[in-house]
């Protein structure tokens, strides 16, 4: 029975009367095995859930098949099985792919029996893809279809449809040196301080030509090579605790040519709401909960729309991306920096350099060289301003009241951490 990537040895003390333990999608779990690419950092105690291996003829005399309801009938294009899902009232819910495992979960996400197929590592897929967020669902934590890296001391979350490359995102960020929270699957869990994201599994499905664009240094923070499909599979290594959670993108292809832009969203509720994940779980209480919970989303993290342009690398985009959230996140344990009831427009670098419209202050030039230059008389980082070209920054509004009137002419940046000077700052005219 292959469910552990560590040695014999270890397997061998797990198993003498200490079952192993870790954490994964808010759920405290227990194992006769270490589960690969989970870490062995705690959960919360009242969501503990036991995760235990049954050969799959005892699984299936014990399933209820005739009074079980079908939720999830994936078929491939042949007709042939994919995924299949079936619901119980009293036994629970049972997933099963050809040559993934049979899998139980009991009807409050409490226990996992799982028949793992010999000699393979596939079976990480359908545990950690759906079977894990199932269970932490059942115990009432909310999945989005996500994935997320940290940042600044914060969860900085990817939400996309499938394809649209929030995993390729994900994984270029971790490359440059961003712990990854998880891939595909994320667990949120509201509370009065905010909303908390909890770190999921580091099974990455990637792209081979993303791997190839990365640096060398980048391809070892992928971490294991587990094996290969139409996707290469790594065993990332996962951030080790709880994050709340900082900022929420929406990745959009927009099928045409031209710059990136990153716009602050305005229907997050609604596209929240169409990221759930496990749909089929319908129940009255269940989406009063979802509802709430991204409404609470969108009330603590700001939102924004990634318009992605056709032929932007994944490379490109996270470095834009990252450049992006942490002008807004600021530095880890800090505030926020939102502007004053004003929309934020981020063009990339490679927008055309025209001229700002009016109302908006081109610092272009200071903000190619670093995303950390100081405005004079604000003393503090910019942030993304809205504006129709190019690279802008605006100040809150009460600053910008304050110290830029409407015939000012200002410069940017006396000073950087990156060599900035004011000769070299862009000067304009409001």
């Amino acid at each position: 029975m292959v469910v552990t990537e560590r040695t014999a040895r270890e397997g061998a003390r797990v198993r003498g009367g200490h079952p192993w333990r870790g954490s994964a999608f808010g759920l405290a779990l227990e194992a006769p095995h270490p589960l690969p690419t989970i870490g062995a950092n705690g959960a919360r105690a009242g969501r503990r859930t036991v995760v235990e291996l049954v050969a799959p003829p005892v699984l299936d005399r014990a399933w209820p098949g005739r009074e079980a309801e079908s939720v999830v009938d994936r078929r491939f294009p042949d007709g042939a099985a994919m995924l299949r899902i079936d619901r119980h009232p009293e036994a629970g819910f049972r997933i099963w792919g050809p040559g993934y495992g049979r899998y139980v979960v009991s009807p409050a996400g409490r226990r996992i029996q799982a028949a793992l197929p010999r000699r393979t590592w596939r079976w990480q897929r359908l545990f950690f893809a759906q079977v894990l967020p199932l269970a932490a669902a059942l115990q009432g934590l909310e999945t989005f279809h996500a994935s997320a890296v940290a940042l600044s001391g914060r969860a900085v979350a990817f939400v996309a449809s499938a394809g649209t490359g929030k995993t390729s995102l994900a994984a270029h960020l971790v490359a440059a040196g961003a712990p990854l929270i998880t891939d595909d699957v994320l667990a949120l869990e509201p509370t009065s301080r905010g909303v908390i994201a909890h770190p999921g599994c580091g099974l990455v499905n990637l792209d081979e030509s993303e791997l190839v664009a990365m640096e060398e240094v980048g391809r070892q923070r992928m971490g294991r090579f587990l094996g290969r499909s139409d996707k290469l599979h790594f065993a990332a290594p996962v951030f080790a605790r709880e994050l709340p959670l900082g900022l929420v993108y929406f990745l959009r292809r927009t099928g045409s040519e031209g710059p990136l832009a990153i716009v602050e969203d305005r229907r997050s509720t609604q596209r929240l709401l169409a990221a759930g994940f496990l749909a089929y779980l319908r129940s009255p209480q269940r989406l009063v909960n979802h509802l709430e919970a991204c409404a609470k989303v969108r009330e603590v993290a700001p939102t924004f729309d990634v318009k992605v342009p056709v032929g932007l690398p994944a490379r490109a985009l996270a470095a834009e991306v990252r450049t992006h959230a942490t002008a807004v996140l600021g530095p880890e344990g800090g505030p926020l920096r939102r502007l004053d009831g004003a929309r934020s427009v981020w063009r990339s670098r490679s927008s055309p350099r025209t001229r700002a419209p009016a109302g908006s202050f081109d610092a272009t030039t200071c903000l190619r060289r670093s995303a950390s230059c100081e405005l004079l008389c604000a003393g503090r980082p910019p942030t993304p301003a809205r504006t129709r070209r190019g690279f802008a920054s605006v100040m809150p509004s009460a600053v910008y009241s304050t110290c830029f009137p409407s015939t000012a002419v200002v410069s940017c940046v006396p000073s950087c951490s990156r060599g900035c000077s004011p000769s070299a700052a862009s000067t304009r005219r409001w």
